[in-house]
């Protein structure tokens, strides 16, 4: 066993808010205790932060939320083995993971912080040929973005929209849906459109400029229809004019928030995905999902990601103590990629 010093360096919260109203800097936090049964202690090199995180802390306080530590995206380095580790990592193997959302929400066990306790079935070697500060955003998102395709079924020839292609989600369902094949727009901001016609787009369409979206799409693609339409940003308008630009058996797939709060957003998923046209309802199939993360996947991405069939975009990276200006660059509208933070060199 690795020797792990009794304090480490971390980030806490208390309460629910915004990151730089509840966040607090402690320079000698307490290391978690030795591994044990199936899981593994992991020195963290780097830290991807998430907006959805971000989001869940500012609106769902914990059951127990003295000295949280948020986020939930790594990379780093197995310090750790517990004794009934099944897949034979050992210490030093560099590896990549997320930290299941329940544990983390409920007991405030997060990755902004030197060492964490992670199960063996969340963390996947990272491949040789990705860096660590890019195998930290092979994580949760990508793998939102790979169940995306794999929900919406897209094969060779499939004509795909993905709204909000120039986003964390959006990027990789764009790459990975033009790897399956796939013709591909996209909706962006005018700062990401050279970034996504370079991953792969063969048309990008700015939002702002062709405002309302939903009537420039209908004029564009009414006769040229699409089959999916992957939203990564949550437009309930969108969805309710998809039948002007979707194929009457398209699919809507979406992970954003289609609400201004959380109940609004539940009430619409359940109305768009059961309610029948005759009563009002969209006559194009809704998907919308919660993916959870599985070794399965994280696999899979990391074969993506060493054959170089998914780029996985590095914004910005802030040292451990500069996590708050990382936060604030995360908020800014034109990054381009994921916003890093460096807790171990």
């Amino acid at each position: 066993m690795s020797t792990i010093p009794p304090t480490m360096r971390a980030w806490t919260f208390s309460q629910a808010g915004k990151p730089e109203d509840i966040l607090r800097f402690n320079p000698a936090h307490p290391t978690p205790p030795p591994a044990t049964g199936s899981n593994v202690v992991v020195r963290v090199s780097y830290v991807a932060l998430s907006s959805a995180y971000t989001n869940l802390m500012n609106n769902i306080p914990s059951i127990v939320r003295h000295s949280a530590i948020p986020e939930i995206d790594f990379s780093g380095f197995i310090a750790q083995v517990g004794p009934k580790n099944p897949y034979k990592l050992s210490p030093g193997t560099p590896v990549f993971g997320t930290i299941p959302v329940l544990p983390s929400l409920l007991f405030g066990a997060g990755a902004l912080a030197e060492y964490i306790t992670v199960p063996a079935e969340n963390v996947i070697v990272k491949p040789k040929t990705v860096g660590l500060s890019q195998a930290a955003g092979l994580t949760s998102l990508a793998h939102t973005a790979v169940l995306m395709v794999e929900r919406a079924k897209i094969t060779a020839g499939t004509r795909v929209l993905v709204h909000g292609g120039g986003g964390d989600i959006g990027s990789m369902a764009l790459q990975i849906s033009g790897d399956a094949g796939a013709m591909v727009v996209v909706t962006c901001s005018a700062s990401k459109i050279d970034m996504v016609l370079q991953l792969g787009a063969e048309e990008a369409i700015d939002y702002q400029a062709n405002h309302p979206l939903t009537g420039f799409l209908s004029e564009r693609f009414g006769q040229q229809q699409f089959d999916v339409i992957l939203d990564t940003v949550g437009s309930q308008d969108l969805y309710e004019q998809s039948p002007s630009y979707l194929t009457p058996h398209g699919v809507y797939v979406n992970v954003g928030n289609i609400g201004v709060s959380t109940a609004l957003t539940l009430w619409r998923w359940i109305k768009n995905s059961i309610l029948p046209s005759f009563l009002g309802g969209v006559p194009r199939k809704f998907i919308q999902f919660s993916g959870i993360p599985t070794k399965e996947w994280g696999e899979k991405i990391a074969s993506l990601a060493a054959e170089k069939r998914l780029h996985i975009l590095v914004d910005s990276s802030f040292k451990l103590e500069d996590a708050l200006l990382a936060y604030k660059r995360m908020r800014d509208g034109g990054r381009k990629g994921r916003c890093l933070i460096e807790v171990s060199p």
